[in-house]
């Protein structure tokens, strides 16, 4: 399998031709504030995308990377993967964009895909074009379903930049504008079950999951007859989720009338080495959510799955038809995307080669200074890079400089924090090269 992998991707990465960046990546960093706002496009690393194929990259100055960030998680069947691209291409030609609230076949087709990956019960399908959209969208649903209006988010995870999603995201990521407010209302914000920076000082599994528990005190105190939703990313994206938190909360859910919404856009169509993270407790929520990998990134689109009691419910008047929600070419590339991550056992790659990647970071947790944790769920890696081990003190600059060290040796994450989520077509053998160049990068910067 890794073989067939392999031949999806630039052959020759990582190579560099001349020290990043380069001298055209230099000029075009020069020209790029003349229309667009480079600090709300912020460049930490001055990269300059010019052609991607599987899991590499290729910089306009020729440079060639592995890439251990699948465009921000989208890319889950690599970069321009050839039966997607060309099943895009196909529909691109027959039937572009038909009204919104009118249904042609392939969206039917592929929300009957997605619904039959999802968890059982879980079998009726809205469709968006964005993460934020669907967030926004499984919240409205939320709240319309239980007559309830405040939504439980936890510290930590990230549901998107619009103004309801911007407040349900951690405060520190999501509402770090704050002239951009007010922002709305009927958010209440729980500690993540982070168990490296556990807010309870405690140890799992001796904590007993008080950071579940905590929750259902959150809702007592602060809306005691009034939460529609707790919504969360199951893997969280910072520590992980340790086990048994997924089934607690969702009993605190219904002892709270309740729904559970499971934001998978990250972690879910295969990354954690399973179709979505909730099937590794047998957790259903009442929502779910998906996008991003969905469609491999090629087309935007995203999905809200619920159960039909919830679906059934809904008005005739909520129209939430969008004139970009599952357009055809998107719908295209779900099919193509599900057929391919199928055909090529993605999911299982994903399981496999993320396995062994946090086996082998593990043990550089014991050599190395400045990496005090890792946290892993198939090819969705978080690391926790510090200044002092006893403190676990984070830091900034040392990341900053590691990330580009990463860069300039040729491995491509995002700068300063260290959260991989690689293409699912990532090899073994690419991955074993990343972690090389990571430890070189690791000890350098280590010994400054």
């Amino acid at each position: 399998m890794n073989q067939s992998l392999a031949a999806l991707s630039f052959p020759e990465a990582p190579k560099i031709v001349v020290k990043p960046p380069g001298p055209k990546a230099v000029e075009f960093t020069k020209r790029i504030g003349d229309c667009i706002p480079p600090q709300v496009y912020s460049m930490l690393l001055p990269m300059i995308w010019d052609s991607a194929k599987g899991a590499t990259v290729r910089d306009i100055d020729g440079n060639t990377y592995i890439d251990f960030t699948a465009g921000f998680h989208a890319a889950s069947t690599g970069f321009c993967y050839p039966k997607v691209s060309e099943a895009v291409r196909r529909e691109v030609e027959r039937l572009s964009c038909p009204p919104a609230t009118w249904q042609f076949e392939l969206r039917y087709e592929a929300a009957k895909k997605v619904a039959e990956l999802c968890p059982p019960g879980l079998d009726k399908v809205l469709y968006a074009a964005s993460g934020t959209e669907a967030v926004e969208m499984a919240v409205k649903v939320a709240r319309f379903f239980t007559k309830k209006q405040d939504i439980v988010s936890l510290h930590g995870h990230y549901h998107g930049k619009g103004f309801l999603a911007t407040l349900l995201t951690d405060p520190k990521w999501g509402t770090q504008n704050k002239d951009y407010g007010p922002y709305p209302s009927g958010v209440l914000h729980a500690p993540s079950p982070h168990c490296y920076r556990c807010p309870f000082k405690k140890e799992y599994p001796e904590c007993d999951l008080v950071c579940a528990d905590y929750v259902s005190e959150v809702i007592k105190a602060e809306s005691p007859h009034n939460v529609a939703a707790v919504i969360l990313e199951p893997w969280a994206r910072e520590g992980g989720t340790p086990k048994g938190y997924l089934p607690r909360v969702k009993k605190i859910c219904e002892e709270n009338g309740a729904l559970l919404i499971a934001d998978e856009i990250t972690c879910g169509c295969g990354r954690s080495g399973k179709w979505w993270y909730c099937n590794y407790e047998g957790v259903v929520p009442d929502i779910l959510i998906t996008g991003k990998g969905i469609g491999s990134g090629i087309v935007p689109v995203s999905f809200v799955v619920t159960t039909k009691e919830i679906a059934d419910g809904l008005p005739y008047s909520i129209n939430e038809g969008q004139t970009f929600g599952a357009v055809p070419a998107a719908c295209a590339a779900v099919i193509a995307t599900i057929d391919v991550i199928k055909e090529l056992k993605l999911v299982e790659n994903a399981a496999s080669v993320g396995g062994y990647m946090k086996k082998r970071l593990q043990g550089m947790v014991n050599e190395h200074k400045l990496l005090g944790d890792v946290s892993a769920a198939g090819l969705e890696i978080t690391l926790d890079i510090v200044k002092d081990k006893e403190t676990k003190e984070p830091v900034f600059a040392e990341g900053f400089e590691l990330g580009t060290k990463l860069w300039e040796k040729g491995l491509l994450t995002y700068g300063p924090w260290f959260f991989w989520t690689p293409p699912l077509v990532l090899t073994r053998q690419q991955a074993e090269k990343g972690l090389d160049i990571f430890e070189e990068a690791l000890s350098e910067v280590e010994r400054h």
